[in-house]
């Protein structure tokens, strides 16, 4: 994670912790997002198996590696979306 990426995460759980009016940490959020990626195991592997085939680049290519981790971002966004439109 770089420097502004690490604050940029810190004012997101700041803004939800004013938002919110409780404390919020990264420890909590991960769990919480870990649940619901777990949740959506089944959408993601279809997508992934419906999906242009996934090739982890060197990690220092930075673009490279930039591309691959918006492709599983986007791998896991259309699932959950998709998910949520079934609930």
């Amino acid at each position: 994670m770089t420097q502004d990426e690490d604050v940029t995460l810190a004012r997101f759980v700041l803004g939800l912790q004013e938002a919110s009016g409780t404390k919020v940490n990264l420890a909590l959020l991960n769990r919480v997002t870990n649940a619901i990626i777990m949740d959506a195991e089944e959408d993601i592997l279809r997508e992934i198996r419906t999906g242009t085939p996934l090739r982890q680049p060197s990690n220092n290519d930075t673009v490279a590696y930039a591309d691959f981790e918006n492709s599983w971002r986007r791998i896991v966004e259309r699932a959950i979306r998709r998910r949520g439109a079934r609930a």
